[in-house]
């Protein structure tokens, strides 16, 4: 019975223990891409998370390929956020004015603007690392840790035979 309902068992600390030291990890595009959206301590935790299990890592090639696609435009919708939250810092200080009926000119719009405007400029030189796709520092280290770790490409009949596969076992609601 063990064998038949597995996934509903938890693994003993051995059974993890050997996870741990002998897995593969294989990550999703998302998982790349969101290295460009990360706060700096979190892409720097998961990129010594991958340098860790260097020798453990593999992705497939569909994964590589839509990380390529896909690339330029999450680099660009990140630097556009920061621009976005830059005009929300006139509209926000707009609505302080109206809602405590303060003046533009009043010191306490003034302190609160240039507080708002310093913490935005800091959080972005902290974390907005790649403002551009010619000098991408994420992509060279994921092109050096996922070197000679990318699954073959998938030619367009095995492809088809796998997307056929997966229409019958979803009409049949047979799981992977």
């Amino acid at each position: 019975m063990r064998k038949m309902i597995r996934e509903f068992i938890e693994p003993t600390k051995k059974e993890k223990r050997y996870l741990w030291d002998h897995a593969v990890f294989v990550f999703d595009t998302n998982v790349l891409l969101n290295l460009y959206r990360y706060s700096a301590t979190t892409r720097k935790s998961l990129f010594a998370a991958f340098k860790s299990f260097q020798d453990r890592l593999w992705i497939p090639y569909q994964v590589a390929y839509e990380f390529m696609c896909d690339r330029c435009q999450v680099i660009f919708e990140t630097v556009l956020r920061y621009d976005k939250f830059s005009k929300e810092i006139k509209t926000f200080t707009d609505r302080a004015i109206e809602l405590l009926r303060l003046t533009p000119d009043d010191s306490e719009i003034s302190d609160l603007t240039h507080y708002l405007s310093s913490w935005l400029e800091n959080n972005k030189k902290n974390n907005l690392l790649v403002t551009d796709t010619e000098e991408d520092e994420i992509l060279t280290e994921i092109l050096e840790i996922f070197d000679k770790k990318v699954g073959d490409i998938i030619d367009d009949t095995e492809l088809s035979a796998i997307r056929d596969e997966g229409k019958k076992r979803f009409d049949k609601s047979i799981p992977p």
